[in-house]
């Protein structure tokens, strides 16, 4: 071991046995591993830092865009609803202009039995009656012909259609 005393001034030079000298060699080629493994370790501990950080953010624009899903989900099941709702009552209002229509056909009104043909010819090709509502409302009537033609040209046209 050295040994110092308070008075002796220090030379440039300091002799070393073999031993000691070994032993401050491993010293600082573990000091210099350790400087390199804590600049390593620092290089790690930012990226991950960086990485939680933007985890955490991504975890954030999840759950926001979760919430923002639900409420769109829970619109279109209203939405839906509301459509559904307003089906059902075209459907209902159809139903009861099919009685109209039969009052109209069962009347003497030429002029009126006419339009009303046009309005079911016009229905039947929206898809809003089908054939066989339209052979239920000219039932009994004079138009009954007429509708029951109309009903067969349209059936032949679609059935041509439907080879073409």
């Amino acid at each position: 071991m050295l040994k110092f005393s308070k008075k002796k001034a220090f030379s440039d030079s300091i002799i070393l046995d073999s031993e000691t000298y070994h032993i401050l060699l491993k010293y600082l080629d573990l000091y210099t591993k350790e400087i390199q493994n804590q600049v390593i370790y620092q290089n790690f501990f930012n990226d991950l830092d960086d990485y939680i950080f933007n985890y955490k953010e991504l975890e954030k624009e999840y759950n926001h865009s979760q919430k923002v899903i639900d409420n769109l989900e829970e619109e279109c099941e209203k939405l839906e609803q509301n459509n559904n709702n307003l089906i059902d009552f075209i459907k209902y209002i159809l139903e009861m202009l099919k009685d109209f229509y039969k009052r109209i056909l069962l009347s003497k009104d030429e002029v009126n039995k006419n339009k009303t043909i046009n309005i079911l010819k016009e229905c039947y090709e929206k898809d809003l009656y089908n054939s066989y509502d339209l052979i239920d409302i000219s039932k009994d009537t004079d138009k009954e012909i007429e509708v029951n033609d109309f009903i067969k040209r349209e059936t032949l046209e679609k059935e041509y259609d439907y080879f073409d």
